[in-house]
């Protein structure tokens, strides 16, 4: 009988074993989709017309930078005056502080978080999955009509989040 009982404890544990390498793979596979963000190219996500409304008309000119510090991936725009972009995609850490904000917009079918806004600037961060895309938008001078600067980002950012497929 310890014959058998030794053959069941070792079925029992190449059991257990085979549990865990598949959890293992599956906890794999789902950081690894859900991480895919982080290999987006930012500088890919802003239109020429859009850098356009915020850096002028020699946004062509300009080469963006690109980053990626803490595994975000960032993307800045410096105009030749006051204009700059910058586009990033992150997870924050405790998203309540972003999310507890109580100016927002809407951008396309989720909520943009306004952290600040100016006549001529707007920081913006978009609750979207797997990831939150977040963009700063400055310019020259004001916006023609009579939207919020926030507005016309939370435009940018619903193209952004189209183009990501998001």
């Amino acid at each position: 009988m310890e014959h058998g009982t030794g053959r069941q404890v070792v079925a029992a544990v190449a059991a257990v074993a085979m549990l865990g390498l598949t959890a293992c793979s599956q906890d794999s596979e789902e950081t690894d989709s859900a991480s895919d963000w982080q290999q987006e190219d930012p500088c890919s996500l802003l239109t020429e017309e859009e850098a356009e409304t915020y850096l002028g008309e020699d946004a062509s000119a300009i080469t963006p930078k690109r980053t990626d510090e803490q595994d975000r991936p960032r993307c800045d725009w410096k105009g030749t005056g006051t204009g700059e972009v910058t586009l990033m995609l992150w997870e924050p850490p405790m998203p309540d502080v972003i999310t507890d904000a109580s100016d927002t917009v809407k951008v396309g079918d989720t909520i943009g978080y306004i952290t600040s806004e100016t006549a001529s600037s707007c920081h913006l961060d978009v609750a979207a999955h797997p990831a939150f895309v977040q963009l700063q938008a400055r310019g020259s001078g004001g916006l023609t009509s009579d939207e919020s600067y926030c507005d016309a980002v939370a435009r940018t950012a619903d193209g952004v989040l189209a183009r990501l497929g998001w």
